[in-house]
């Protein structure tokens, strides 16, 4: 199995990343069913192409004329939809650990959870009036990762079903998330105490994640073919028509720690060089400026609240607990999140990742 080669000519590391058709995973199609497997074994991320899922495609720029509708409003007025809550309503720039030490995120978020959309309750006043949109968006999205979980599950006969953690009828943090890190301009102050970046290291807390993103940030650790000792950062080079998915926590504890929940984080693309990746004398720095708007669209798929599973010290969580466990550590200063790990589900330590899976401690 090759990965399909990335952009020609980048002068930062892009990650070579499998592509995988949704109709052909509808159809059962056991080449590709097989060939999603050994991906998310092997890397935890793939490409997903939409080719023949028009709503989704046609969705994906309805939502990001939302976003820019919403998150162009005043910071003052979209304040009144703060909910202090990690799977519903806005939530500002700043409330957590940024990609480099001593800043804080730069990322501002609107969520929805699939339990709001199922109750038409406690939507904020913007969604109900594009309902219609995000009913059809959440529905799409989650169909389609519980697809590919029930492909997945089918390849574990001597472990539970996987769906059986996902019954409907069980309350789940299941929920859309639209991120937007806004532009940042040159003037803005860098020094230590105000200076935001990002989205730290991390793993995703949940099943199967579907991502949409038309810019450059995201990146995912990787390690180098060139230096097995030494672990790179690649860009995963984002496609018009395919959506992102990647493995979670969730999954690979249910799994047994089979497939691969991998280590990501989001950085600052301040411009593209002539073969449209980010430039490569800006990556990694701390002053780096956010050049545009970047957004991000997810749908995390989240086991039922009351599902356990077992860590790699084979220590119980609930999915609940495990999910307020995640943001908690989310929101603590870059020293506590290295010294716990639970940030990376104890998948790297120190920039490394932690190749021997059922080694990891957290």
């Amino acid at each position: 199995m090759t990965p399909d080669s990335p952009v020609q000519g980048a002068s930062v590391p892009i990650a070579r990343l499998d592509t995988i058709s949704l109709a052909k995973v509808v159809a059962n199609d056991r080449k590709e069913v097989n060939k999603m497997l050994m991906a998310f074994i092997n890397d935890g991320f793939l490409y997903l192409s939409l080719d023949q899922v028009v709503s989704i495609t046609a969705d994906w720029d309805k939502v990001v004329d939302f976003m820019n509708s919403y998150f162009d409003q005043p910071l003052n007025k979209k304040m009144k939809d703060d909910r202090s809550s990690d799977t519903i309503g806005y939530e500002p720039c700043g409330t957590s650990a940024g990609v480099a030490r001593d800043q804080v995120d730069s990322y501002e978020s609107l969520k929805i959870s699939k339990s709001q959309i199922d109750s038409l309750s406690g939507l904020t006043q913007s969604v109900e009036q594009d309902i219609a949109l995000f009913q059809r968006f959440i529905e799409n999205s989650h169909n389609a990762t519980m697809t590919i979980l029930g492909r997945l599950s089918s390849l574990f006969p001597n472990i539970m079903p996987f769906e059986a953690a996902h019954d409907a009828s069980e309350k789940s943090k299941s929920t859309l998330a639209m991120f937007r890190y806004p532009r940042q301009e040159p003037n803005a102050s860098l020094t230590a105490d105000v200076a935001s970046a990002g989205h730290n290291k991390h793993t995703d807390l949940g099943t199967l994640t579907f991502l949409l993103t038309r810019e450059w940030g995201l990146q995912v650790l990787q390690a180098s073919a060139a230096d097995a000792g030494k672990d790179v950062w690649a860009f995963v080079e984002p496609r018009a028509g395919h959506a992102i998915i990647n493995v979670g926590d969730s999954l690979r504890f249910l799994s047994g720690a089979r497939l691969k929940s991998a280590v990501h984080r989001v950085v600052p693309v301040s411009r593209l060089d002539e073969h449209g990746c980010p430039v490569a004398e800006d990556v990694d720095t701390t002053n780096v400026l956010q050049g545009g708007h970047r957004h991000s669209i997810a749908y995390f798929l989240r086991p039922a609240d009351k599902t356990v599973y077992h860590t790699s010290e084979d220590k119980p969580y609930t999915a609940l607990e495990w999910h307020d466990k995640k943001f908690d550590t989310f929101r603590q200063s870059r020293d506590v999140q290295d010294a716990l790990g639970i940030h990376t589900g104890g998948m790297e330590q120190g920039g490394m990742l932690v190749h021997t899976v059922a080694s990891a401690a957290f």
